[in-house]
């Protein structure tokens, strides 16, 4: 859709890959973000054709990489399935590597009273986070939820990335273990923990 697989073809070879490796269900996340716009048409489209290619080896859900801006918060409270895994409740919320809200909380709180769930998207890959361990245990407290990246663990990313994922496990605040697969060369099968 946007930084991730460049064709059809690769899409489903890496959904491929990625059933021959087990797995069974996966979302896929393209952004909304100051780069690039959320279509969920053109997202609905692209599903179809990747579920018509795969034949129902695994289970496809759309899913979003939710940007916090202005625009975008007020428009997923005022269309709360709008960026939500599969339509749902959980909200994946990916932080900017150049600022975090002093009124992050009180953001997440605003998502949470419009029927979604936050959750934090691979906090160990973004050095303002890493220095947030105590907020981000509060976001969780008040029922955010956390998603570190396998590769982060594996060490894919930095000794610094390696470092936070562990202390954030450390303190039982990760909740999903991510493969955060873009194309064949990270593929998706590869990043299970």
């Amino acid at each position: 859709m946007d930084d991730g697989s460049k064709s059809l073809e690769q899409s489903l070879e890496m959904l491929r890959m990625a059933a021959a490796a087990g797995t069974t269900d996966l979302v896929c996340t393209p952004h909304a973000n100051t780069e690039y716009k959320f279509a969920p048409d053109l997202i609905a489209e692209r599903m179809r054709e990747l579920e018509a290619g795969i034949g129902g080896a695994i289970r496809l859900y759309t899913g979003c990489d939710f940007h916090l801006s202005f625009d975008n918060i007020q428009d997923a409270i005022a269309n709360p399935r709008r960026y939500t895994i599969n339509k749902n409740h959980y909200l994946l919320v990916e932080f900017s590597d150049m600022l975090i809200f002093r009124n992050t909380a009180e953001i997440f709180a605003r998502l949470r009273d419009a029927g979604m769930v936050p959750i934090i998207t691979h906090p160990e890959r973004n050095a303002l986070l890493q220095l947030r361990l105590d907020e981000i245990a509060q976001w969780v407290e008040e029922g955010a939820l956390v998603q570190v990246t396998g590769f982060s663990l594996l060490g894919h990313f930095g000794r610094k990335a390696a470092e936070f994922s562990k202390a954030l496990l450390g303190r039982r605040l990760v909740h999903f273990i991510a493969s955060d697969g873009h194309d064949l060369r990270h593929q998706i099968g590869r990043a299970h923990v």
